[in-house]
């Protein structure tokens, strides 16, 4: 679908990018898979820094340094965004179907559509790999990139990364899986709306929720259909009246909310 990046102050169009397939974001950069190309555009000047041809990439992930793109295809491929030139290329089998990096830069997670979840380090050397991913879709690290989560239509497992592989039991069918900063709490999208976890232990639900995403204070943004709102123990604002996908940059600084082509970037004081 075509995506529209629009300045929150005043509504005007900052950028458009058509036939998206697939899009990450961080504090200062936006990242998409449009047509054939992955292009890096830079909000703040409204500017784009980088387009290289990716036609079969299926995902795409961006450092949180703001340095480096990742492109979801196989060979695996990471591009220094200033310098407009390619890292490394990195052969992993399959074009994953999600791809996730570290806070820290340290590492980056592909998983594949075998389920098999492959971690490769910062220069392009696979180091680990990992199977046992239902039905995969999602990749994520915590925050602080103690842990890994992987979202399955029906277990989603979570590693932590200093220990052997273990998996957590949820209360019902879930899907992508989402983690707060230092991983206290966890959220995940389930068929009728959004599960909160404390830990290994269910919290609340947010019924009708489409999409979630944490703030680094462990506050969480909820898109449902009343729009899109803050909560952090009780509802404590409005970011948007509507929107089906929110995100939220690694800084806390701006909050993106989709709706339909449209997406509005919003910025927190």
């Amino acid at each position: 679908r075509d995506v529209v990046l629009h300045h929150a102050a005043d509504g005007a169009a900052a950028a458009e990018f058509r036939d998206v397939r697939a899009f990450a974001l961080t504090s200062r950069r936006i990242a998409a898979l449009t047509g054939d190309d992955a292009v890096v555009f830079d909000p703040d000047g409204s500017r784009e820094l980088l387009r290289v041809r990716a036609p079969l990439a299926r995902s795409v992930a961006l450092c949180a340094n703001n340095s480096v793109l990742l492109l979801g295809q196989n060979p695996l491929e990471s591009w220094n965004i200033s310098r407009n030139r390619r890292n490394w290329r990195l052969d992993i089998g399959a074009a994953p179907l999600a791809l996730a990096a570290q806070p820290a830069g340290e590492w980056l997670a592909a998983l594949l559509p075998s389920g098999d979840l492959v971690l490769v380090d910062s220069v392009g050397d696979e180091i680990l790999r990992l199977a046992g991913v239902e039905s995969p879709d999602h990749v994520a690290f915590t925050a602080d990139g103690s842990s890994l989560l992987a979202g399955s239509d029906g277990r989603p497992r979570i590693w932590t990364l200093a220990r052997r592989p273990a998996a957590v039991s949820f209360a019902r069918e879930a899907g992508p899986v989402i983690a707060a900063p230092a991983g206290a709490r966890w959220c995940v999208l389930t068929r009728t709306g959004a599960d909160l976890y404390e830990g290994d232990r269910f919290a609340l639900s947010f019924p009708g929720a489409t999409s979630v995403a944490f703030l680094p204070d462990g506050a969480l943004a909820v898109a449902a259909p009343e729009g899109v709102r803050l909560w952090d123990g009780r509802w404590t604002g409005v970011v948007s009246e509507t929107g089906t996908l929110v995100a939220v940059s690694p800084d806390g600084r701006r909050i993106a909310v989709a709706t339909g082509p449209r997406l509005g970037l919003f910025e927190r004081p």
